[in-house]
């Protein structure tokens, strides 16, 4: 099953400022998250606190 990831307006305006290297880097794990939303055997992982059902995860290397 695929998922859809959303990036906001004001998320594009900043990852449009960021170098090569980050921007591969934040398109792979968007690839992940599209096949599996919660990778959390591939990354960490991490409950927001004050949000209900929203995770972060970040790169594991």
């Amino acid at each position: 099953m695929v998922f859809v990831v959303e990036i906001k307006k004001r998320a594009l305006k900043s990852i449009e400022l960021l170098d090569i290297k980050r921007k591969q880097s934040l398109r792979e794990i968007i690839d992940v998250l599209k096949d599996d939303p919660v990778p959390f055997r591939r990354m960490d992982v991490i409950k927001l606190r004050g949000h209900e059902d929203c995770s972060t995860a970040n790169r594991t290397l």
